[in-house]
């Protein structure tokens, strides 16, 4: 299960997956369902007729929603004009009745509505549920992803038998972008500078969303493809954002002197993730340290003596956190869950993006945690959060290269 959920999320932060959902929006003219429309006994309009209108090659430069809209009115517009005699009919069945004139109108309204009904199936976009019939067809996927990389593994983007459940987190790029792709009125066209920061975190259907939301605007996206939490990032990235944002002249500008952390730090960091090409500035420290569990709290008072006013305790996780909250004798606020957090607290990885503290304690290094080769680039992340000192905490079955620097310590 962990490794299809692994492998979907792959799918959906791809390139291939956003030019499918470029390709599922411009086949939905042919894909809607269409029928027959019906008032007074007389066609209004024909399902040939409809889907016709729907795909006319004049108006494909109009978003989807636009093109529904003025097709509704135009069958609207037909509708109206045969109102005066079907009302008449209805004051005539009224009146054989022993009905009066509300009744005859109270008959139309009811006629209206069953239209509008049959019109807003064809007319009236619910983007979550068209994103879902997408995921639950393979004969689409299999159609729409032809001559992509991921074709092969469409069957990992299918939702489980429960497809009824809400839509997990990781579909909501795919449904905002096909919100902005098919709908009008979405743009912030007065807004002419964006600034998207931890870029290595957004895939490039959040950047196609980001595009279409600030048509207008510039670009200035700053990010590390070493930090990259959810999913593996190289340099491939900044061209992907280029092509997707399709601004004129971008320009790739690569900063590789850190200011955070120390020389120490920053260097034994690295051999979680050698290819960060980043220098520190010649700010010498204290060189990171590997302890026993039962060294946690005197490595806290040492940080304490020492003056730090940020200590955090990172682990991998939330949960993990909780569990040395409640080793720790629950003396420690936890990240995320209490408001405030004093100098030392517990925190989880995810929450600690961006951030830095005076003193980064890592928890739980061992390889039950931190076994996997994509568990190097969080271990990358956590690291560098420390601005001046540094220590790794493990029990048993540390991670090996521990084992092996602490060897040569």
């Amino acid at each position: 299960m962990a490794e299809t959920r692994k492998r979907n999320l792959e799918i959906k932060s791809s390139l291939g997956f956003l030019t499918l959902l470029d390709r599922f929006a411009d086949a939905l003219p042919h894909l809607l369902p269409c029928q027959d429309l019906d008032y007074a006994g007389q066609r209004i309009a024909s399902r040939e007729e409809i889907r016709e209108a729907m795909t006319d090659a004049k108006t494909t430069s109009f978003p989807l929603e636009v093109r529904l809209r003025r097709l509704e009115s135009m069958l609207w517009e037909r509708v109206h004009a045969l109102r005066p005699k079907r009302l008449d009919q209805l004051r005539m069945m009224a009146f054989r009745l022993g009905r009066g004139e509300e009744y005859a109108r109270g008959c139309s309204i009811w006629e209206s509505g069953v239209l509008a009904r049959a019109m807003h199936k064809m007319t009236r976009l619910d983007v979550c549920a068209l994103y879902r019939s997408l995921l639950q067809n393979p004969a689409w996927l299999k159609a729409l992803g032809r001559g992509l990389a991921l074709s092969r593994d469409v069957s990992f983007l299918q939702p489980g038998p429960d497809m009824d459940a809400p839509l997990p987190l990781e579909d909501a790029a795919a449904v905002a972008y096909l919100k902005t792709r098919l709908s009008f009125g979405a743009a912030a066209g007065d807004i002419r500078q964006v600034v998207v920061d931890e870029a290595q975190d957004y895939s490039p259907v959040d950047y196609a969303v980001l595009g279409k939301l600030f048509p207008r605007a510039r670009f200035t996206v700053v990010g590390d493809i070493c930090q990259s939490l959810e999913r593996t990032a190289d340099r491939t990235l900044y061209d992907e954002v280029s092509r997707v944002l399709s601004r004129k002249n971008p320009v790739l500008l690569e900063l590789t002197k850190s200011f955070r952390c120390t020389r120490e730090i920053l260097r034994f960091s690295a051999q979680w993730m050698p290819q960060a090409a980043c220098d520190s500035i010649d700010r010498p420290g204290d060189k990171p340290k590997f302890l026993p569990n039962d060294q946690i709290e005197n490595e806290i008072a040492a940080c304490q003596k020492a003056g730090y006013a940020s200590i955090a305790l990172i682990a991998k996780t939330r949960r993990d956190a909780e569990t040395w909250g409640q080793l720790l004798g629950n003396k420690y606020p936890i990240m995320g869950k209490n408001a405030s957090l004093g100098s030392v607290f517990l925190a989880p990885l995810p929450l600690t993006k961006g951030l830095e503290f005076d003193a980064a304690l890592i928890l739980d290094c061992d390889v039950a945690h931190y076994g996997r080769k994509e568990d190097k680039r969080l271990l990358y992340v956590a690291c560098t959060r420390a601005l001046h000192r540094l220590a790794l905490f493990a029990g048993e079955n540390p991670i090996p290269l521990i084992q092996q620097e602490d060897q040569h310590a």
